[in-house]
């Protein structure tokens, strides 16, 4: 039974926040956005009573599609629980959507996925994502970079509470590795930074601060006393995973490249 008294935790900062106001989302048009929009933490369920925030992913088309890290999903996948994500409906709504597909990079931290059709409750329309443009450019050692992800997060299932602050970080790329750290955890090209990432921010987008286009993926971070380290897997490698899409024969298979040849994903080589 919901205790009416409720009230949430309060979200104390985390360490790493960017200004508030500093940093902002655009879409492929450039109009503004709200992070919300396209930035969806991930949830699992694995009991048919809980839902637990295992990371963070971002919409790369209208109908679905969504990029996150590869371990966000990796073990949950292999033990077959089901995905969700939680989604703002501008202006003041907001909905839990299953995840119907997922597939995984086989080497590199990077994974897509494919969320059901889904409707807006208010209106009865079929909704219509709002994606992030996505940028294959090289980046630089101390190149400004930012994230926005839900790390700060609060789900009190008993409760009814689903509480979300989500937020930039930023930080500076530290070194490049253009063919990958080691051969065991780090083997795609990806960058070394001093952003914080935290808990729950794996798999949210990493943008540039001149352009916002997404370059990156969030892997892993790790802080010290005086220090923090991080990892960000480099996007490219996405354009060669597939996923079951509808066609006029049936279900086909089709890569993230030929969606974008097709003007689904947009890229700034």
């Amino acid at each position: 039974m919901s205790d009416l008294n409720f009230v949430p935790p309060e979200h104390l900062p985390l360490g790493g926040e960017a200004h508030p106001g500093l940093y902002g989302f655009e879409d492929e048009a450039g109009k503004p956005m709200a992070g919300g929009e396209a930035i969806l933490p991930i949830l699992v369920q694995r009991n048919s009573s809980n839902y637990e925030l295992v990371g963070t992913g971002f919409f790369i088309t209208d109908f679905g599609v969504f990029v996150t890290a590869k371990h966000v999903l990796e073990k949950d996948h292999e033990c077959g629980h089901k995905f969700f994500i939680w989604q703002l409906i501008p202006p003041d709504h907001w909905d839990i959507i299953p995840v119907d597909q997922v597939n995984m990079h086989q080497e590199f931290d990077l994974a897509v996925g494919v969320v059901s059709r889904s409707v807006n409750k208010e209106t009865g329309e079929e909704l219509i994502h709002t994606k992030l443009p996505l940028s294959l450019a090289k980046r630089n050692k101390d190149d400004l970079v930012v994230t926005y992800a839900y790390p700060n997060t609060v789900i009190d299932i008993e409760n009814h509470v689903f509480s979300f602050k989500p937020d930039f970080y930023e930080g500076r790329i530290t070194e490049c590795f253009p063919s990958g750290r080691d051969i065991s955890s780090l083997p795609g090209p990806c960058y070394q930074t001093n952003m914080r990432i935290h808990h729950g921010a794996s798999g949210g987008p990493v943008a540039c601060s001149e352009n916002g286009k997404v370059f990156a993926v969030n892997t892993s971070g790790l802080d010290g006393v005086d220090f923090h380290i991080s990892y960000v897997s480099q996007i490219d490698p996405i354009l060669g995973l597939t996923l079951m899409m509808p066609g006029e024969q049936g279900p086909e298979e089709v890569t993230i490249q030929e969606l974008a040849e097709l003007g689904y994903v947009a890229i700034d080589k």
